[in-house]
C-alpha cells in the first residue's frame, strides 16, 4: 500500500519529497563541536618545560678508591607536576675531559614545590682511583605532564 501524496492547493499528486534545512540551521552543528575543540585545546597547549621546572643540585660527593658516591636532589620549581623524571649526571676528570655518564629514573610525580633525594654511584671508567673529586654535571633530560 503506497500512500500517495496530494497538494493541498491544486489536487496534484506529489511524487518527490524534500527535506531542507534553513540558511542558518547549520550553526546548531556548533553546539556539538565547540565542546570537541576546547578539549583538543586543552590537549595541545604548552604544558611548560621541565628543564626550567625542574632542578638538580649535587648535595654531597663522596670519593672512595673504588667508586664515587653523589648524594643529589631534585626539586620542582614549576607549577605543573612532572611524572617518569630522568636526570643523567655526567662525570667529567680534573683535566675537564668526559669520564663517563649515568641516567637514574625518579618514581612517582614530583609536585609544584616538593623535593627528593637520589643517589648515583659510579666506578671509573678506567679502574684507576681517583685521587680529587670530578666534576659533576646533573641535568634533567626527560619528564613528562598529564593534563589529565
Amino acid at each position: 500500500m503506497n500512500t500517495k501524496l496530494k497538494c493541498s492547493n491544486c489536487g496534484a499528486e506529489i511524487t518527490n519529497l524534500n527535506f531542507g534545512f534553513g540558511k542558518w540551521n547549520w550553526l546548531w552543528m556548533l553546539v556539538g563541536f565547540l565542546p570537541l575543540l576546547f578539549v583538543f585545546w586543552t590537549f595541545w597547549q604548552p604544558k611548560g618545560d621541565y628543564r626550567k621546572d625542574l632542578v638538580v643540585t649535587v648535595v654531597h660527593t663522596r670519593v672512595a678508591p673504588d667508586n664515587i658516591n653523589v648524594l643529589a636532589k631534585i626539586r620542582n620549581e614549576g607549577k605543573h607536576d612532572w611524572q617518569s623524571v630522568e636526570v643523567l649526571a655526567e662525570l667529567y676528570g680534573k683535566d675537564g675531559q668526559f669520564l663517563t655518564q649515568q641516567p637514574q629514573s625518579i618514581n612517582g610525580a614530583l609536585q609544584p614545590g616538593e623535593e627528593r633525594q637520589f643517589r648515583f654511584v659510579f666506578y671509573p671508567p678506567s679502574g684507576e682511583p681517583l685521587s680529587t673529586p670530578p666534576k659533576i654535571v646533573l641535568k634533567p633530560v626527560q619528564a613528562h605532564h598529564f593534563a589529565f
